[in-house]
């Protein structure tokens, strides 16, 4: 694992987009260092789950930083399509360009009035962030991106976890995570949250009053 481009960087001033997941979490360790004042940004996928906010009480308190959270594009999309019966709060139809993660990451960092933002993003994902990844040193400065994990595989994600004894979500304990624990629109997702988060699993249906026909499949 080669931090060397890490070397000799400081900003002032930066969000992390956190997702609680491994590569957020290794990438804030990466960076914390290296910023003087960070911001979280957690997109949320539903509102008001309260599931995560333990493992995001500790990343605020190990590292010194705020984790506030954001709209994600998909929860506008969920109610513009009324998934599973969600009601449609939007009061303008909005386009599937709009929606765009980058212009979401874009709108924050305008809202915060920051410019530098970071991503745990890697190019062993998928073909898309290959791409992209492979035009772009881990610090892309002309956009104000930083990728801390960039050149990571996952293997090397969990080697790093496991030496820094960094903690993990609970999801990754209890169930496949390559099944969507934030959106719960699996049957295992489900019922995981009915399983481990009773209140949370109550929300998702308050939200999404048809979701439960997902556990008759």
């Amino acid at each position: 694992m080669n931090f060397s481009f890490l070397s000799g960087l400081k900003i002032s001033e930066a969000i992390i987009f956190f997702s609680g997941g491994k590569d957020s979490i290794v990438s804030l360790d990466l960076i914390r260092n290296h910023i003087d004042n960070l911001t979280g940004i957690y997109l949320e996928y539903i509102p008001g789950l309260k599931y995560k906010d333990e493992l995001f009480n500790y990343y605020e308190n190990r590292y010194n930083f705020k984790i506030i959270k954001k709209d994600h594009p998909f929860w506008l999309l969920y109610q513009q399509k009324n998934v599973y019966g969600c009601k449609n709060n939007i009061t303008e139809k909005i386009k599937l360009t709009d929606l765009k993660l980058g212009k979401f990451y874009n709108k924050y960092k305008k809202e915060l009035n920051i410019e530098w933002h970071i991503i745990g993003e890697k190019r062993t994902d998928d073909i898309t962030r290959a791409r992209k990844l492979f035009k772009s040193t881990p610090i892309d400065k002309t956009n104000k991106i930083i990728y801390p994990v960039a050149l990571f595989s996952d293997k090397e994600i969990f080697k790093y976890i496991e030496f820094k004894k960094l903690i993990l979500p609970i999801e990754y304990k209890l169930y496949n995570v390559k099944h969507d624990h934030n959106v719960a629109f699996s049957k295992e997702a489900l019922l995981f949250f009915k399983n481990n988060f009773i209140d949370d699993y109550y929300k998702i249906l308050e939200i999404f009053p048809q979701i439960e026909s997902i556990l008759k499949k």
